[in-house]
């Protein structure tokens, strides 16, 4: 992988990095003032209501991955390019989906889990009901290259190999 690959996609990952923080710090506020009270409709087992921020332009499968890092149960919200989405994210226990679900629970039908978020939150507002995913989705972005190297240094044998 080029230099300049290399430095582009540490770039990214910045601006990525900083563009969430700074969503999950208005998320904070705006819990901390009150105004997402009579939003939040997810319960977690100990009665709080865990948040998943996202942004628009992240692989559906860091979402996935994000939600089952909590458990599966979240609100989540998504910083999109006309505002921001909210979703639930509810775990279920059954063996098989409800009647009246989108069953995409297989993973082996999935090629992978790069769509962005955006567009699967858009998807789901046409869709009107229920989606079953599965609880993980491969994800090929190169972004998640461990060869990134991460600072400038003088000895090439010192890379950061993972992010």
């Amino acid at each position: 992988m080029s230099k300049e690959l290399q430095n582009s996609q540490f770039e990214q990952l910045m601006v990525s990095y900083a563009k969430l923080s700074a969503f999950q710090m208005l998320i904070n506020d705006n819990v901390a003032q009150g105004y997402l009270d009579d939003i939040l409709q997810v319960k977690d087992e100990n009665g709080g209501y865990p948040i998943v921020a996202a942004l628009g332009e992240e692989p559906l499968s860091l979402l996935i991955e994000r939600c089952q890092a909590i458990g599966g149960d979240a609100n989540i919200l998504v910083l999109t390019k006309d505002g921001t989405r909210y979703i639930t994210s509810e775990k279920d226990d059954s063996e098989s989906p409800a009647e009246e679900d989108i069953d995409l629970s297989d993973a082996g039908q999935w090629e992978n889990g790069n769509s962005e978020i955006e567009f699967f939150a858009d998807w789901l507002l046409q869709c009107g009901k229920p989606v079953t995913l599965p609880g993980s989705l491969p994800c090929s972005l190169d972004v998640y290259s461990t060869n990134v190297k991460l600072k400038k240094d003088d000895d090439e044998d010192s890379m950061v190999s993972s992010l």
